[in-house]
């Protein structure tokens, strides 16, 4: 009898135990919720431990250790927790959502598809799990994949809002603008409080050019995100297409001081100084955008032509000659390096770079201008007069090409032509008439009474 009564004791007092420990779960979980949302992740993992402690099988929980350890810096730890949520929970479609985020993080695109396929086959009438699939393939720029799965979710739930922004971004990406316009359009009338959103739509507005339009949508962004570092770039971005560079530069600054690693915002605000004739303030933040990413060959060119405007020839040579590397085809890339060299005296390299810019852009005026010079400089007068008569058929306004050609002419004593090709210069825009009495090609003229009137008559304009 007595062995009856302890059981029976048994039997009521473990059913009271367990709720006792699922309302402390809880409340450690609520805990726990609340300082990792407030970025105290410390705290948040010991209490979602203990939550785990009190309930081993508490799948939230995990999702959230998750959480905390990937913002701590611990991916493979936040890993682990969520592919144990998934394990406890294998309908969490948050879980996967951050897995597809972290596995792309360690480059484990493949992974990342195939953990969303599985899901979906798990839930094939689950909308979030088609959504997530199609964010898989966001991530290997997959953009014809991740609209078919948006659209799937669209179908099983019409008020998926990811599904509606992320379609307005990858018909962003793939250059349909009105039907990127559309979705953008659609989540926002759903959620008018949607940031994302409106950043979509300003980004549709930047690709079709149209700047103002672009800066209202980006800023109902930063009004609904005060920290939304990627709007205020891109603010930036269409305000110096604008050519308002001081509020360029107010919000790419806003943007890098949010978020610290933006290479395209140093850029920006690189490149509004720039613009401004602020070289030594523009050039720190072109370095930043390389620190950043190495291979982000957009900067070098910048490098070069602040250094080349500061009149630093060497450095404006090291990065013009990377960009040219990096874009063996393109003539202003070699157009510009010639340059870069042509001033620091080393004129068979800027040959070398200026007739890569004429075989690769066989237009190109001001490079044949520059090829003539350097072949003046190295004392190759015929071919220098070839292509300065080339750069002139194709720019009828070269004034230099025309000083060029009137000093070829003074060095073979024809001072008719001389004289012709000297007032077509000066007509064209020379400016610097000092320089002209000064140089040495010209002495053979310089004692006609032509030269004298010709001189007196274009310093007096």
């Amino acid at each position: 009898m007595r062995r009856s009564i302890i059981s029976l004791l048994v039997f009521v007092v473990l059913p009271l135990y367990s709720q006792v420990d699922n309302n402390a779960a809880l409340d450690w979980f609520i805990k726990g919720k609340n300082a990792i949302e407030h970025s105290d992740y410390a705290a948040g993992i010991m209490m979602m431990e203990k939550a785990i402690v009190l309930q081993p099988a508490y799948s939230e929980a995990y999702r959230y250790l998750g959480v905390a350890y990937a913002f701590s810096g611990k991916l493979d730890k936040g890993i682990e927790y969520w592919e144990k949520t998934i394990e406890l929970n294998p309908e969490d479609d948050k879980a996967y959502y951050s897995l597809v985020r972290a596995y792309n993080q360690k480059d484990q695109s493949q992974k990342a598809i195939a953990l969303c396929e599985k899901a979906v086959k798990l839930s094939p009438k689950s909308s979030d799990a088609y959504y997530n699939l199609s964010y898989a393939y966001s991530f290997v720029n997959n953009y014809d994949k991740g609209i078919q799965y948006c659209e799937k979710a669209l179908k099983l739930f019409p008020n998926n809002i990811n599904a509606l922004i992320d379609l307005g971004l990858y018909y962003t990406y793939k250059g349909k603008y009105e039907k990127a316009k559309q979705f953008c359009e659609k989540a926002i009338k759903l959620d008018p409080k949607e940031e994302v959103a409106y950043f979509n739509l300003g980004l549709v507005y930047i690709n079709l050019k149209q700047w103002d339009k672009a800066i209202r949508s980006l800023e109902k962004a930063v009004e609904l995100y005060p920290q939304y570092a990627n709007a205020y770039f891109n603010l930036g971005l269409a305000y110096q297409h604008k050519g308002n560079n001081e509020k360029a530069i107010q919000f790419c600054a806003k943007a890098v001081e949010l978020k610290t690693d933006v290479p395209d915002a140093y850029l920006i605000l690189g490149s509004t100084y720039y613009g401004n004739g602020e070289y030594d303030r523009a050039i720190p933040l072109f370095n930043n955008a390389l620190e950043l990413n190495p291979d982000f060959f957009d900067v070098y060119p910048y490098l070069g032509s602040a250094y080349y405007n500061k009149g630093d020839y060497a450095k404006s040579v090291y990065f013009y000659a990377k960009a040219a590397d990096h874009n063996p085809k393109n003539a202003d890339a070699h157009y510009n390096l010639g340059l870069s060299y042509y001033f620091s005296s080393n004129f068979e390299s800027a040959l070398q770079s200026f007739e890569k810019a004429v075989r690769f852009n066989p237009n190109h005026s001001d490079a044949y201008s520059y090829l003539g010079n350097s072949f003046r400089s190295v004392d190759s007068l015929e071919k220098a007069m070839k292509a300065w008569e080339k750069a002139v058929v194709l720019n009828p306004n070269d004034n230099n090409g025309y000083y060029g050609m009137a000093c070829i002419y003074a060095l073979k004593n024809d001072t008719s032509r001389s004289l012709q090709y000297l007032e077509r210069a000066f007509a064209s825009g020379w400016a610097d008439i000092e320089y002209a009495e000064r140089d040495s090609d010209l002495g053979s003229i310089r004692s006609s009474k032509e030269y004298q009137n010709l001189i007196t008559k274009y310093r007096k304009k």
